[in-house]
Formats: C-alpha cells, structure tokens, sequence
C-alpha cells in the first residue's frame, strides 16, 4: 500500500481517483490547487502525486517545480493527468519540471493503475474491485436505451391494438382504416426510433469530442461515429490546406486503399466528390442500382453517393463523403440531414479544437518562459551574489551615487580607506568624503561626465583626487568613474586606490632628480675645468717642451753641416708626430671654434675631420639652416650638444657600418633641436653593450639632464638609430629630466 496525494480543483475527478486508487488498495489523499498539494507534501510525504495541470491558486507546473527545489521532496514521482493540453505540449511540460508519467482525462482504471504501478515499482494486478470500475455506458447511451424501451412499450400497444382490431366486429372500413393508422404508427415509430438513435449517436460524439486532446484520434472516432450513424458502407473527410490550395488531411473508414490516395490527389477537383467541394453544398446521387460512373474508378462498385461540405461561413474545412455498395439502398433526405449535422458538429468541435491547441500551446510557450524567467532570475540572483562578492573582496574602494550624489553601495575597502562605516554612509552626500576646496570641481567634472555622451557605460580617464578621512585628514587617490543609466535612473561607480605611498615615492624621486641634475651640472663643470687644466698644461708644458726639442734639433743639423742619417730623420719624425698628436688632443679636449665660432662651425670642423681618418666611406652630412651659422647658445648648451653628436658619430662609424651619417642643427635663439641619424644595422634586440673605458649613451644621458634637455633614441635592428636632443632655454621650460625613450629597452649604448 502506497501513500498518494491527488491534486485537482474538480471534486468529480478526485473522486474517481479515490474510488480507483482506494480499490487498489492505496491511501490517498486530497488537495484542490497546487499551493495546498505542496503544504500536504511537506507534512504527509506521499509515495507519489497524481496532479492536474490547470488548476487556481498555483498550477501543476509551478507546484512540481517548486517541489524539485526542495531536497527533502524533490525525489517525489509525479503523474501528470490532464485534459487540457494535447500530448505534446503536457509532455514539453513534463520533460522541463522532470515529470515522466503524463495521463490524459479520462484514463481507464486499468491505465491508471498500471502507471501507478510504474512508478512505485509495483507490479500487482489490477484488484477486483478496481476491474469493477471499468468504463461504463455513457449517460447518453443509458438515456438512449431507455428511450428505445419506451418505443418498445409503444410497439406493444400497437401489438395491442391490432388484437383489439381482430377482434372488433365494427364495419369493415373502420378496420381498414384503424389496420392503416397502425401500420403508420408503425413505421412513424420505426423512423422515430432511427432518429432518436442517431441523434443520441451524435450527442455523444460530441462529447468524446470535446474530451479528445489527440488530433489522429480526434478524427478517427469522427470518422467510425459518421458511418455508424448515416448507415454507410465508407466514409471519406477530405480537410484542406488554409489557403484551400489542396488536401491537407484525408481520414477514412472501409475505403479501399487506391480510393483513400486517389482523395489525396487530382480526384477531389473532379466528378461527384468536385462539384460537392465547388459548390459548397450537399449532393446526394444514386438509385441503388446503377453503379455511378462519376466516381473515380478505384471507388468499386458504389451505388449511392452522399457528399456534404464541411465549412462555416467564408471558411471552407473540406467535405465529408458517404459511399454504399449495396444494391437497392439510397441515401435518403434524414441521412442528408444527419450528414449535415455531422458537418456542422464537426466545424463546430475542429474550430475548438485548433483553438484549444493553440490555447495550449500558448499556455506551455507561457509556462516554459516563466520557467526560464525563473531561471534567468535565480541565474541573475546568483551573478549578483557573486559580484557582490566580489566587490566586498575588492583591494580598491568602490562607490555608487544616484543621480543626486546620495551613496549607495560603500564596500569594505572603502570603510578602511575613509575609515567609516557603510551603514553610516548609505544615502550621505558624496561630498562628505571630499575636502572643501575639492568639492566645486568634482561637481565640475562630474557634470561634463554627465554630458559626454549617451552611452550607458562610460569610462572616465584615470585622475588623481583627494579624499578626506573620518579624522580629516586628506590624502591622494587614483579614481576612475563609469556611468550606467538603468530604468531606476542613473548612477555613478567610482574605483578608488589610495596612492599616499606612490605620491610620496614620486616626490622622492623628483628630489632625486632634482638632486642627479645638479650633481650632473657639478659633473660637467668640472669635467670643463679638468679639461681645460689638462689642456693648459699639454699646451704649456709637453707643447713647449716638444717645440724646444724642435728648435735643439734643428740647431743641431745646422751645425753638423751634413745630410741627416737615418737616426736623424727618424728622430725628426718623432718630434712632427708629437706635435700633431698634441694638438689633436687638445682639439678633442676642448675645440677651439667652439668657443670661438660657436657650435655650428664646431660640428662642421668636426665632421670635416673624422670624413680625413675614416677609411670606410662613409658620408657625413651636416644640416644646418642658416639662420643658424652664427646663433649661439650659452656655453653649457652648446658643449653639452657638441659632446653628444661627438659620441653619436663615433658610435654610427665603430658599431653601425653605415653608408650614410647626418648631422642636423635647429630651433632659434631659445630652442635647440640636435639629431644624429644613421642608416645602419641599427641597436640589436636587448641593446648595445658598452665597450671598456667608455660610457657611451649612459654619458650621453648624463650630459643632457645636466643641461636639463631631453635626450631620445630610436632604434631597431636593420633600421638604423637616430639620436635626438631637445634643449629649450630655461624659464618656464617643461622637464627636461626625463629618461631615454626608445623603441626598444637600450640598457646601454655602443660607445
């Protein structure tokens, strides 16, 4: 014995539930919608639910799924036992709440049992009070019999009053006359009892139609009850398409299979079964003897033809066709009648039908999206969960703001940050967390937020702001803002980071730098005194040194009087070369048109020189404008450009293997613009490595942070380097501390 709830809002259906399943054996239970079955779920824990689908309150589908969401219950097997959805769609129903049994209203008890048993794994026979409860004679059929008992009746007085005629002694004629209106009554009787017969027949085929949810079944039980009751050998229901284009359907009964394809074709346009689908009216042909010859050949031997059309109004549905082969019978105006009424029941019963599919379907189209509406929201519940999370666990503070700068979401980071509380700051003014003077431009900026654009999702550039703590003390914080505009207006999200630290590690670093330019500048100054004590003593000391030697030596071959020897000659040699390597020194430590000429010529005397030693070919070019012949820049400047492109050049000629090297000088009396370019094999990935004893880009750089200029490099294998120095004259100059940019990492340059 099982525990079984039975959930329908008709007390007539839960009885015969009861009554079939208490037969059985079973307990069951009741509940008339949904909202109770699920109360009666939680406390009686049934082995199984028998359920309707429509039902008030809370349906079928929505109790079954929200008993899956329950563990305790969410186990429990379900039939679902329905007249309202066709098969299909209960089936759609039952596949998307995980139901796998589906009934349809009426079930016979040998069906419904049998599921039950299904189900609980129980396979006992049906018990005997339960095969008691078979399908019984409609009410119809019962009102039918009685019917056909009271014209019994009536055919026994008949009975009775030819005995009283046989024995009436009255004038023949009265006889004849009483012996006529019997015999009439008789046959009045007989047309009366046809009639009611079918009549009941018809009343009854409309009720199992209007119960029916299958189509195929539908139709078959229209067609077997439409030959039973117009007394024809076949019948024929030819449905066409919407659009009466062609057939759509044919269903028949005791039709020969070459007749049953012929409906499907041309025939239906032509002969008997044409005119009745042209002229849209009944048409009854035939004498019971002759085999009519309109008919398609694979009809046989018919001998009366019965066609009515199936339509309402404008709407033409098909026709229904009646055949009999038997001779001597003709369809007759009562079966006209009755065939017409078929027709009418059936437009009437077809028209519900299609409506109550469509109804249906509309229903499981609706119950499905609310499924997936439910889905979606739980899938919506759990991503706002998780992004809450998320924000909860951010490192960065986050801050949404209506449109009225009330907060409305303070996460924990923010707590710490500004050290308050979210309870305390849902639905404060924004401006609480800002100084004073920081107020007005915020509201600035967040205006032109506002009004650059209608996107719903706008990022702002990253900008440093200062916020104000609980104890008011301000600090700098990086914030970006976005914007999303939602039915429920819009709203602002600021992710802040506080960068205190970073601050403070960038002032140290312009200290730094501020501290690396001066010592440069220190560096370089005194790189000039050296070299300018350097030069004065190789001038004052080794060059008069070198000259007095020139003059002992000359003295001396005067007076010998005789032609140098080798020794001599050598010597001499010595002394020339000594000189010339003297004034190249003092030549590179210090050019003398450099400070005489300025850097124009420098350059120019420069490039003239190395074009006399290089042996590699190479073309030194050198771009001036010449506006730019005589400008002069103060004496830093120019030593410092000079010492650059010096080492520029000498890289390009040792390193590059170039074809071609150019030298170009611009700007004016305030700006100088440097670039040393080559169009060879270019810095190799990773960069340059210095050779020993020299500083290559490393002095470069050093050179121009100490005149406070920008040095940059270009680079990439086989593309050449170029070399750009940007100076500009001090006095609301931009920074000029600014590390060497390149295309690619240089950790350090060829030298």
């Amino acid at each position: 014995m099982a525990r079984i709830l039975v959930v329908d809002d008709r007390p007539s259906n839960r009885h015969y539930l009861r009554v079939v399943l208490c037969g059985a054996g079973h307990e069951v239970t009741e509940a008339a919608d949904g909202a109770q079955a699920l109360r009666a779920t939680r406390e009686t824990r049934p082995h199984l639910v028998i359920t309707d689908l429509l039902m008030p309150v809370m349906d079928g589908f929505e109790y079954v799924s929200r008993l899956r969401q329950e563990p305790e219950i969410a186990a429990t097997p379900v039939i679902f036992y329905t007249a309202t959805y066709r098969s299909t769609d209960a089936h759609k129903l039952a596949t998307a709440c995980g139901v796998t049994e589906v009934l349809p209203k009426p079930t016979g008890p040998r069906a419904l049992i049998d599921a039950v048993n299904r189900l609980l794994g129980d396979d006992a026979a049906l018990p005997a009070g339960a095969q008691a409860l078979r399908e019984a004679p409609s009410a119809l059929s019962g009102l039918g019999q009685r019917m056909a008992g009271h014209l019994g009746h009536v055919t026994e007085d008949q009975a009775l009053i030819n005995g009283l005629l046989r024995e009436h002694s009255g004038p023949e004629h009265e006889r004849e006359r009483l012996r006529g209106l019997s015999l009439r009554l008789a046959d009045n009787l007989g047309h009366v009892q046809r009639s009611a017969s079918r009549i009941f027949a018809l009343i009854e085929l409309a009720l199992d139609l209007a119960v029916e949810r299958r189509r195929d079944a539908f139709l078959r039980m229209f067609c077997d009850a439409s030959r039973r009751i117009v007394e024809a050998d076949a019948v024929a229901l030819v449905l066409l398409h919407a659009d009466e284009s062609g057939v759509r359907h044919v269903e028949a009964h005791g039709l020969r299979p070459p007749a049953l394809q012929s409906l499907r074709g041309a025939a239906v346009r032509q002969g008997l079964i044409g005119r009745v689908w042209s002229h849209g009216a009944a048409l009854r042909e035939g004498n019971g003897n002759d085999v009519l010859a309109e008919l398609p050949v694979s009809f046989g031997p018919v001998r009366s033809f019965l066609g009515v059309p199936v339509g309402s109004g404008s709407a033409q549905y098909g026709v229904l066709l009646f055949t009999d082969e038997r001779p001597g019978h003709r369809f007759d105006d009562e079966d006209e009648m009755m065939a017409l009424a078929l027709a009418g029941e059936f437009v009437v019963m077809f028209e519900l039908f299609d409506a109550n599919e469509t109804l249906q379907s509309r229903a499981v189209e609706l119950e499905l999206q609310v499924a997936q509406r439910q889905q979606a929201e739980q899938a919506q519940a759990e991503a706002l969960a998780r992004l809450d999370g998320m924000i909860q666990a951010a490192m960065d503070a986050i801050i949404t703001v209506d449109r009225s700068q009330r907060i409305v979401l303070f996460n924990p980071a923010a707590e710490r940050m500004f050290g308050r509380r979210a309870a305390d700051m849902l639905g404060r003014p924004l401006d609480d967390l800002l100084p004073e003077a920081a107020r007005g431009p915020h509201i600035d900026h967040l205006r032109n937020f506002a009004s650059s654009g209608p996107s719903t999702r706008t990022m702002s550039p990253l900008r440093t702001v200062r916020g104000r703590r609980a104890n008011g003390e301000t600090f700098p914080i990086d914030a970006s803002i976005s914007r999303v505009v939602l039915d429920s207006g819009t709203y602002y999200t600021a992710i802040l980071r506080d960068v205190t630290q970073r601050v403070q590690a960038d002032q140290a670093l312009e200290q730094y730098r501020v501290e690396l330019a001066g010592f440069s500048q220190r560096l370089l100054e005194q790189e000039k005194q050296t070299t300018r004590r350097l030069a004065q003593a190789l001038h004052d000391e080794l060059g008069q040194t070198l000259a007095a030697m020139r003059l002992i030596y000359d003295a001396c071959s005067a007076q010998a009087g005789t032609a140098p020897n080798d020794l001599m000659r050598r010597f001499d040699g010595l002394i020339s070369e000594a000189n010339q390597q003297v004034r190249q020194v003092l030549v590179d430590l210090r050019p003398p048109l450099l400070d005489e000429l300025g850097l124009a010529a420098a350059l120019d005397n420069e490039l003239r020189q190395r074009a006399t030693l290089t042996t590699q070919g190479v073309d030194l070019q050198l771009d001036v404008a010449n506006d730019l012949q005589r400008v002069r820049w103060p004496a830093e400047a120019e030593y410092a450009a000079f010492m650059i492109a010096r080492e520029a050049v000498h890289n390009a000629l040792r390193h590059a293997r170039p074809a071609t090297i150019r030298v170009k000088l611009a700007g004016d009396e305030h700006r100088l613009k440097l670039t040393v370019s080559d169009d060879g094999c270019g810095l190799p990935i990773g960069g340059a490595v210095a050779a020993p004893g020299h500083l290559g880009m490393v002095g470069m750089r050093e050179r121009a942070l100490a005149i406070g200029a920008m040095l940059d490099v270009q680079s990439s294998p086989g593309q050449g380097t170029t070399v750009h120095l940007r100076w500009k004259e001090p006095g609301g100059r931009e920074r000029r501390s600014l590390p060497i940019n390149t295309a690619q990492t240089i950790p350090e340059a060829r030298s």
